[in-house]
Parts: C-alpha cells; sequence; structure tokens
C-alpha cells in the first residue's frame, strides 16, 4: 500500500533480501535496503538539494573523472516561455532545477569528449492524458536546445 511523504506517494515492494520504494510521481527509486538492515538505504533521498551545489557537482565529476564514458539528462522538464526561451522546470526529486550548468563545466575542465545523452524516461502526459510521440520529440528538441546554450556558454567553454 502507498505511504506518503508529505505529497509524495511511495509504493513499498520487498525483492528478495531488499525492501524498496518507488515514488508514484516519477517511478524512480525513494528507498532500497537490506531487509536484515532496515535502518540503512542505499538511496540518499535526503540529500537531494545537496547534491545539486555547485561543490557536490565538482567534487562528484573530479572523483569519476576519465570514468565517465557516457552522461545523460533527462528531456522532461524543459518548456519554452512566451518569449521563446527555453527554460527547465522543477525536478520532482530534487525541488528545483537540476544544476546542469555546474555539472558541465565540471565535464569540460576534466577534459570529458564523450556522449551527452538526453533521455525521455516518463510516460508523457499532456492535458492528463498520455500524449503522442510528437510531444516527446518537442520536449527532446527543447531540451537538446536548453542544453546546446550551456555548453557553448562563454563562461562554460
Amino acid at each position: 500500500s502507498p505511504v506518503t511523504a508529505g505529497p509524495i506517494e511511495i509504493a513499498r515492494f520487498q525483492v528478495g533480501n531488499f525492501r524498496l520504494g518507488l515514488r508514484r510521481d516519477t517511478q524512480t527509486l525513494a528507498t532500497l535496503s537490506p531487509t536484515s538492515q532496515p535502518g540503512f538505504d542505499f538511496v540518499p533521498a535526503n540529500r537531494e538539494a545537496q547534491r545539486q551545489s555547485d561543490g557536490y557537482m565538482r567534487e562528484a565529476v573530479r572523483a569519476c573523472g576519465d570514468r565517465i564514458l557516457l552522461t545523460h539528462f533527462g528531456a522532461w522538464n524543459f518548456l519554452e516561455t512566451a518569449a521563446g526561451e527555453i527554460v527547465q522546470e522543477p525536478a520532482p526529486s530534487v525541488g528545483g532545477p537540476i544544476n546542469y550548468k555546474q555539472f558541465l563545466k565540471e565535464l569540460q575542465q576534466t577534459g570529458y569528449h564523450g556522449y551527452l545523452v538526453s533521455e525521455y524516461c516518463l510516460p508523457c502526459v499532456k492535458d492528463h492524458r498520455i500524449a503522442g510521440l510528437d510531444e516527446i520529440d518537442l520536449a527532446n528538441t527543447r531540451a537538446l536546445a536548453y542544453m546546446k546554450s550551456l555548453v557553448m556558454a562563454p563562461q562554460i567553454a
């Protein structure tokens, strides 16, 4: 049965020797604990905002360094304003925008030359209905324009 954590419903399951929880709104992993240690959680959910700080991005990218072969971004949280500007909407798991600017800056500073992949892994909903591929294409077009603007920005390059 769902457990409400604030406004977020979490569906709980037991799979083998693990207990896990999936957020109902994003279908992303919210909690993962061994059944033998229910107080331990592999998912640092209470650190989501901290993980968006410039310092965390710097430390994480530098720690992984040349082991980063591919990275991705979600295409589902971008919109176009009436003025034609592509902006990032808050990510539900973070409570604000994802710090892509610092992430890309740190990747460039480590000499990363790999792929940056767009993904749309959530159901595409428009006006409370499942939308078609045209909406996913539009979302990817917006996301790519946003990410390209960050990559090409003088303060990053």
